[in-house]
């Protein structure tokens, strides 16, 4: 049976006035030779939308990229939405997914978050007209992006620049997203505070019984201490993550 680990969902904070929307997987709704669907679109947003009733959202990315034009849709219906949007870039948000990131009213980023850009790239057969009419596609679907991307920045990078960064393919960290105007706070897990006092920052998931039992450990004062029955305990703490979007 397939297992998928990363997804695409959104939850309703409890006592808040913030709905959250994660995004970790791929970009584009594709369909595998089995039949099944993997990735995420604007259809899948479309329902998860409808089940965040408050006015801010916050979308969390962890995504390696994929479809140009399903990313471009998800942008373009989180700017519709009417909603106050915070993007949250949790990991990496990479080619189409770094185009979403563009929708943020606010952007935040982890210390080791990255950003990474470039112009878009495709598969074509066709004799040499239909080869040279591919590249010039390419290059008119590349205009719109970067001129989104460059309102973003508020002047803080000027298009050539941006042409640049994208033809070398360009991972960004949060100090030069900062720099370029595509970040806004650069969040240190674990250490801010929002409003209500909430320490904000990625989320942990540990073994709870383990971590007891350390604590136990720590807490006992035997009155010798011999290296030969001492114990070491050590959270058993294993995290999978596995993605056909990691490859690329």
């Amino acid at each position: 049976m397939k297992m998928k680990t990363l997804e695409f969902r959104s939850e309703v904070r409890p006592n808040s006035d913030t709905d959250d929307l994660y995004i970790f997987d791929g970009i584009g709704e594709y369909k595998d030779f089995d039949g099944t669907w993997d990735g995420w679109g604007p259809e899948r947003l479309r329902e998860e939308l409808e089940t965040c009733p408050h006015d801010k959202l916050t979308v969390h990315i962890n995504s390696n990229g994929g479809s140009t034009f399903q990313g471009v849709a998800i942008h373009n219906m989180l700017k519709a939405s009417g909603k106050e949007i915070t993007v949250s870039i949790e990991g990496v948000a990479a080619s189409a997914a770094s185009f979403i990131v563009m929708a943020g009213h606010k952007i935040q980023m982890g210390t080791a978050s990255m950003l990474m850009i470039h112009n878009c790239w495709t598969f074509a057969i066709g004799n040499a007209k239909e080869l040279r009419k591919t590249a010039d596609d390419m290059d008119k679907i590349m205009v719109g992006q970067k001129k989104v991307m460059l309102e973003r920045s508020g002047g803080k990078i000027t298009a050539e620049q941006i042409d640049e960064l994208m033809e070398a393919e360009t991972y960004l960290t949060a100090e030069e997203c900062m720099e370029y105007g595509w970040c806004d706070e650069i969040v240190d897990s674990g250490k801010p505070e929002d409003d209500d006092g909430a320490v904000s920052g990625l989320k942990v998931q540990i073994d709870s019984v383990a971590v007891a039992e350390a604590i136990t450990q720590a807490m006992a004062k035997p009155d010798k201490r011999e290296a030969e029955t001492s114990k070491d305990v050590t959270p058993d703490i294993e995290a999978k993550t596995k993605s056909f979007w990691d490859f690329f």
